[in-house]
C-alpha cells in the first residue's frame, strides 16, 4: 500500500509542477484551432462563392435563398463536423 501511495504522490506532484505550462498549452491549442477555421474558411471561400453565383442564376425567381452562416467547421470532442455552409430559408413568394 505504501509504494502504491509512494508512486501516487510522485505523479500528483509532477502534475502539480505542470500546471503553467498547462495553460501556455491551452493557449497554444485555442490559437492553433482559431488560425486552422480561419484558413479553412479561406480555402472554401472560392467555392462557396461560386455556389452562390451559381445559385442565383438558377433560382433568379425562386422564393429561396443562401444565407451564410458563420463557422465552417465545429470541433466537439475531438472529432471535426462540417456543417452546410449555407442555409436555404424560405420565403413568402411575391406574385409578380
Amino acid at each position: 500500500m505504501a509504494a502504491r501511495l509512494s508512486a501516487w504522490l510522485v505523479q500528483a506532484e509532477a502534475a502539480q509542477a505542470a500546471k503553467p505550462a498547462r495553460k501556455q498549452v491551452k493557449a497554444v491549442r485555442d490559437w492553433v484551432r482559431a488560425l486552422t477555421d480561419e484558413l479553412r474558411g479561406a480555402r472554401f471561400k472560392p467555392f462557396a462563392d461560386q455556389s452562390g453565383q451559381i445559385w442565383r442564376l438558377l433560382c433568379e425567381r425562386s422564393s429561396v435563398s443562401l444565407v451564410r452562416l458563420g463557422s465552417l467547421v465545429s470541433v466537439r470532442s475531438g472529432k471535426s463536423v462540417f456543417p452546410s455552409p449555407w442555409t436555404m430559408p424560405t420565403r413568402p413568394h411575391s406574385a409578380s
